[in-house]
């Protein structure tokens, strides 16, 4: 699954955005892509629901009413690439490739695209799996796995440090901006005591 999410799509998408897709996958099928629901309503990977459009157009396209998991993938990656679910992928593609990203990216995920009834308590439920997700994807040292991607972790590095540092910038910034706002409140009260004394 990862290696086509790395792979098999014309815009990249980054480490976080693929945690937030996989978190999803797990909570909706466990990485299976040949699985039903109990009731037989929902198939594969994101549990197309059987009488819905997504997955009518699914198995049509495929020429199978059970895809396997490459054409799952495959049919999922144009729909946020070209789609009807292009603005989920635009989404997916603007994370900052972060643990805060993949968590952020997860709850949008499951709002925008999974849309399952109580979509806000189970977004924030499926993001709990995002940091770790990530974490492997990335190489995280205290949390290996899998999912790891030699190829990706210095790309994924430098996409961090990257982040970070415009977070330090953007914070030095803030602080710059409230110590002159500080200076000019306090010229601002001193210039009233010395109106209100004539």
């Amino acid at each position: 699954i990862v290696t086509i999410l790395q792979t098999q799509t014309q815009i990249p998408l980054n480490s976080a955005a693929i945690a937030a897709i996989l978190a999803n996958i797990k909570a909706e099928s466990n990485f299976k892509s040949d699985v039903w629901n109990d009731a037989r309503t929902s198939f594969g990977l994101f549990q197309y629901d059987k009488s819905g459009g997504r997955y009518q157009d699914l198995a049509a396209k495929t020429g199978s009413p059970e895809p396997d998991l490459k054409s799952q993938l495959k049919y999922f990656l144009d729909d946020i690439t070209m789609g009807s679910f292009k603005k989920v992928g635009d989404m997916l593609r603007a994370l900052p490739n972060t643990v805060e990203g993949a968590i952020e990216g997860t709850k949008e995920f499951t709002k925008r695209f999974e849309i399952p009834a109580n979509k806000e308590q189970k977004a924030e439920e499926r993001a709990q799996d995002a940091p770790g997700l990530f974490n492997r994807l990335t190489n995280t040292p205290s949390n290996t796995g899998p999912l790891r991607n030699p190829a990706l972790t210095e790309q994924d590095a430098s996409r961090n440090q990257s982040v970070l540092d415009d977070i330090a910038k953007r914070r030095v910034a803030e602080s710059d901006n409230l110590k002159r706002g500080a200076d000019r409140l306090a010229q601002d009260e001193e210039a009233l005591v010395e109106f209100y004394k004539r």
